[in-house]
């Protein structure tokens, strides 16, 4: 029996379930446990007693597996702490996280699974099911051994991603494991169908999402994603954006949402606007006849067409997630690397509205940047200002993954100590004084607009007003008093906005 514990607070999980789905399809029994784990936690909260359970699930298995982001690193050293201390079972890390800081992961894991791991985990388990050992040689695999560390090379990307079966959702084989012990005395728990619909929320919470993915990789190479770490790592190996077949997507879909009864679809390709015209209307086509549930999607706005958009919304699209990250051009170009303009949102904003009054656009930024200007936070700021309501914010504060060309200038600059310390951001409490009042400044701005409306948003961005607020921020012992400021007098109405803007979709 084959383990695989998955410490993210999503339960779509797809690559581990992607996983399982291929191990299982090639005769090897698995079993998967969902920890709802806190990210960015430095100190994981686990009882003693919650320890013991997931131990106890564990007891049978031949190879335990851990999918890890930084977020949660905290919990997968805690974890396989404890699997050390009580089986003898060899150990192995994948996911974001141990593909690039594979050495520092093996101070805890056995084994670390480098890129993507389908084939990696099956050989593994196949050589150890042959020959009652492991065969260090498997590439995509760094190994800790007596000898020292063994690391092996990258294979080359898969390119025909349909010969992965659909994900696993075989619910007789998974477990939930959450922190309140709300159907009963146990924390690990069977899946069930309730349970699985219960936590399968997308953005707009009031529905079940089915979430899934119809290609690997990106055309973006922002500095501070993955995906541009994975394509240094993978390079020479073979294409990095490969796609699935129309078929193969609509073929799964339709088997889950029926299975399940999920209420939408969420497509989390990073950016569905890489398919063409004729496999947008192949998609669209299918979906609405096969399928005909709403669903969601996310691009990137350089991407953006309109005529795929009409088919994509007239096949049920009700939700689009566009990064804008900040509207600052210089901050796009030269600091994210992404080369995106403000004019490029002109066309979005002049199609969106011309839809229906429920159809909604979340807008993506990143905030609690150390080299973000002033004046960059202003022009996001009125960009902001200058949405009609129909289009909500989404915040992100600013992680350094390893791996990411900005993780490696924060090490240089000494904004960061550690792989542990980048997965939680940039030090809170370290930079209160200048970086985390943005997200309050940014949750008052959104619920003072929404309250004063298009007045509020004349008198904010007034040409009077501009120069002087951009010369008091400035100066640093200004925004050191505003930061003092904020966190004293206003942080205790902090929870109540931020309930508000959740509330209303921001």
């Amino acid at each position: 029996m084959i383990s695989l514990i998955v410490l993210y607070s999503d339960i779509t999980c797809y690559g581990p379930r992607l996983i399982s789905s291929y191990l299982k399809a090639n005769g090897i029994k698995t079993q998967m446990l969902f920890f709802f784990a806190v990210p960015g936690a430095r100190i994981p909260m686990l009882s003693k007693e919650k320890f013991n359970e997931v131990v106890s699930f564990c007891q049978s298995s031949e190879l335990i597996g851990l999918s890890v982001m930084s977020p949660y690193l905290s919990y997968a050293q805690a974890l396989t702490t404890r699997f050390k201390e009580m089986l003898d079972v060899p150990v192995v890390w994948g996911g974001a996280h141990p593909t690039f800081e594979p050495e520092s992961c093996l101070k805890y894991a056995d084994i670390v699974c480098v890129g993507e791991g389908e084939n990696a985990m099956l050989e593994l388990v196949v050589s150890m099911a042959k020959y009652g050992t492991v065969d260090h040689t498997i590439k995509n695999l760094w190994f800790k051994t007596a000898d020292g560390i063994v690391k092996n090379d990258i294979r080359p990307l898969e390119q025909n991603i349909d010969k992965f079966p659909a994900p696993d959702y075989d619910l007789k084989s998974q477990y939930i494991c959450r922190a309140k012990k709300k159907y009963g005395s146990r924390h690990v728990l069977q899946m069930t169908r309730q349970l699985l619909l219960e936590n399968s929320r997308g953005l707009r919470g009031d529905r079940k999402w089915y979430a899934t993915t119809t290609s690997r990789g990106c055309p973006q190479n922002c500095s501070f994603c993955a995906n541009s770490a994975s394509k240094i790592l993978y390079r020479g190996k073979g294409k990095f954006n490969r796609k699935r077949s129309v078929a193969s997507v609509l073929d799964e879909i339709e088997d889950m949402t029926k299975t399940f009864a999920f209420q939408a679809v969420c497509l989390s390709d990073e950016n569905l606007f890489i398919r063409n015209n004729e496999e947008i209307d192949l998609f669209a086509t299918g979906y609405k006849k096969r399928i005909g549930l709403p669903f969601y999607i996310e691009f990137s706005p350089q991407l953006f067409d309109p005529q795929k958009a009409n088919k994509l919304i007239d096949a049920g699209c009700e939700v689009f997630q566009i990064g804008v990250q900040t509207a600052c051009d210089k901050t796009n170009n030269e600091l994210y690397l992404r080369k995106q303009t403000r004019e490029q949102f002109d066309p979005i904003l002049s199609f969106l509205k011309n839809q229906k009054a429920e159809f909604r656009t979340y807008f993506d930024f990143i905030l609690m940047n150390p080299w973000e200007e002033p004046a960059s936070l202003l022009d996001s700021i009125k960009f902001i200002l200058s949405l009609d309501d129909n289009i909500s914010i989404v915040m992100y504060p600013l992680t350094f993954f390893p791996g990411t060309q900005l993780y490696d200038r924060a090490m240089q600059e000494g904004l960061v100590g550690d792989s542990k310390q980048s997965a939680t951001g940039w030090g809170p409490l370290r930079y209160i004084q200048a970086k985390d009042i943005e997200t309050i400044l940014f949750l008052i701005v959104y619920v003072l607009r929404k309250v004063m409306g298009a007045r509020f948003s004349r008198w904010f961005i007034a040409p009077a007003l501009r120069p002087r607020l951009l010369s008091f921020l400035r100066w640093k012992p200004n925004r050191v008093a505003l930061g003092f400021f904020l966190l004293f007098f206003l942080y205790p109405f902090f929870r109540v906005i931020k309930r508000y803007c959740l509330k209303s979709g921001f």
